[in-house]
């Protein structure tokens, strides 16, 4: 959700606040991609909360956006 369009999406409300969380974590680790960061954010959430553990494999590439 890091561009105007994504963020205006009425399905991805609230998700600002994930981001924020996430900042400090993706500005120690700038090696990871933000998909992937993401990815396992919502890994660990699901684990965290009583849920199964899921495995995570890193190696997604973040999109950037070409402005033409």
């Amino acid at each position: 959700m890091r561009f105007e369009k994504e963020r205006e999406d009425p399905e991805n409300a609230g998700l600002a606040r994930c981001q924020d969380l996430l900042k400090p974590i993706k500005e120690k680790y700038s090696f990871m991609s933000h998909a992937d960061l993401y990815i396992l954010a919502g890994c660990v959430a699901i684990e965290s909360t009583g849920g199964p553990y899921i495995p995570f494999s890193y190696g997604r590439l973040d999109y950037t956006e070409v402005v033409r």
